[in-house]
């Protein structure tokens, strides 16, 4: 439940991932974390999924959940861990975070390799993809832009087709 004391719209929602790590436990399960900022606006509980997709090849694997321990605080930051729970080769490896909290949702991939023993690879820096919702925006956008244009463009041309052939009439 969110609770808002003032005002009629509620803070928005938004996080970003800078970071994701290949990890590998001491049973040498592979792990991926990445790292998830909350810029304040409100309180997010964080669901979702990774995907991994061999680099070279075409090897797949996943979807897995994501594990968040407690609901991420506004301005705080806190790493989000996925269980790789099939037994996958060290890589390179793109990852694919698909995050939601609400119905604001985001999509980051980064390119990771996973140690070949126990401990942690090298943190990857994390590029925003299109999700679901970005596209959905940015197809809104694209057709009030297009709809913006082409339609007066229509109109005024067959304005003008109109008007001269009323003139070739006369």
């Amino acid at each position: 439940m969110y609770l808002s004391a003032g005002g009629h719209n509620p803070p928005s929602t938004g996080f970003w991932v800078d970071t994701m790590t290949a990890e590998r436990d001491r049973a040498g399960r592979a792990i991926v974390k990445a790292q998830v900022h909350d810029p304040g606006c409100r309180a997010l509980d964080l669901s979702g999924t990774l995907d991994l997709t061999k680099v070279r090849g075409s090897i797949h694997a996943g979807p897995y959940p994501v594990q968040l321990g407690t609901t991420l605080a506004p301005g705080q930051s806190e790493p989000v861990t996925v269980l790789v729970t099939d037994q996958v080769a060290n890589g390179p490896w793109k990852a694919t975070l698909h995050l939601k909290s609400g119905l604001y949702e985001e999509t980051y991939s980064a390119r990771i390799t996973f140690p070949r023993h126990r401990g942690h690879g090298r943190p990857a820096r994390a590029h925003i993809g299109v999700g679901r919702r970005s596209m959905a925006f940015y197809g809104g956008a694209t057709g009030l832009l297009l709809g913006g244009v082409i339609l007066p463009v229509t109109v005024m041309l067959r304005r003008r087709k109109a008007a001269s052939a009323g003139l070739l009439s006369r």
